[in-house]
């Protein structure tokens, strides 16, 4: 404060756009006799930008100028955690949304090859040949495949959430995942999508 004193804002503000809004404001509470508050960001000597609250009143004294006094106080650290709050509150908020969108997705898909599964399993009860009894137990077997992937899908997002995932490192065929995926969604694109897959080099 006393390297202040008897100085004026060009003088005690490197920026001179600092210097002149704080100049201004002066004038206008000078003409308007209103007390001003205010939230502003300057930068400071050595160039550091701050955010900080201002209140400005206006002093009368008789027979002399006016006395122009200014509270500020620097605001920047909250002003910092309030924005990771909010930025905390928007990725809570989309994770949220993420997450429900998943679960939504996933019913669909355990219902798929659940269906499968018990329907097949029926078929199975009154096939009248070792031909379908094969074909209808394959269907199973890889409809139960599906659906245990599923579930480990939904307990690896659980996992994700609480920080304990765990990836392995391990040799895989990418050619078998190819056709798996597509095995597991060829019958169930919808009207105007086509599928493919390009099977030649695996």
């Amino acid at each position: 404060a006393s390297k202040a004193l008897g100085r004026t804002d060009f003088e005690v503000f490197p920026e001179y756009e600092n210097a002149e809004k704080f100049h201004r404001d002066d004038l206008e509470l000078i003409r308007t006799r209103e007390r001003m508050e205010m939230q502003e960001t300057y930068v400071t000597a050595t160039g550091e930008p701050r955010i900080v609250q201002t209140l400005k009143t206006l002093v009368p004294l008789e027979g002399r100028t006016p006395l122009i006094i200014g509270i500020s106080w620097d605001i920047t650290n909250i002003q910092n955690i309030e924005q990771e709050l909010i930025f905390a509150r928007i990725k809570a908020e989309q994770s949220d949304r993420l997450k429900t969108a998943f679960l939504a997705n996933m019913s669909h898909e355990i219902r798929t090859p659940l269906n499968a599964i018990v329907g097949f399993s029926h078929l199975m009860t009154i096939a009248d040949n070792a031909e379908d009894e094969k074909l209808y137990s394959d269907i199973i077997n890889q409809n139960s495949e599906i659906l245990l992937q599923l579930i480990n899908d939904i307990l690896d997002l659980a996992k994700i959430e609480a920080g304990t995932l765990e990836y392995i490192r391990y040799p895989m065929d990418l050619g078998e995942l190819c056709r798996n995926v597509y095995e597991m969604h060829k019958d169930r694109v919808q009207t105007g999508v086509v599928l493919i897959l390009d099977n030649k080099d695996t």
